[in-house]
């Protein structure tokens, strides 16, 4: 789980770590459950979008990245805001944990 960058620390604690694999599986449910409702009724959900890439921060996003599907949050934003681009505007990492190469 260690990435080449050192990220997380080699010194997380086990419990740390389980910390973090828990909360990737819920956010994953969370978003999963917004996209399986998403899925059966379309025209509830044009409000709904989302931007999940898997990285530790959260901050100092750019239009460069972090990409999940190639896609800068600007983008998927965009997709979002003007719906008649019909571009994706609920993109997720599925990576797994901290996994993403571009945060």
């Amino acid at each position: 789980l260690v990435s080449p960058d050192g990220f997380p620390p080699a010194d997380w604690t086990p419990p740390a770590l389980d910390y973090l694999r828990e909360w990737h599986g819920n956010m994953s449910a969370a978003l999963g459950s917004v996209t399986q409702r998403c899925d059966w009724d379309g025209a509830a959900c044009l409000d709904v979008g989302f931007f999940s890439p898997a990285c530790f921060t959260h901050v100092n996003f750019t239009q460069a990245y972090p990409l999940v599907g190639g896609l800068s949050f600007v983008e998927v934003f965009g997709n979002w805001l003007h719906p008649a681009r019909k571009g994706p505007t609920r993109v997720q990492d599925e990576c797994g944990e901290l996994c993403n190469p571009t945060c």
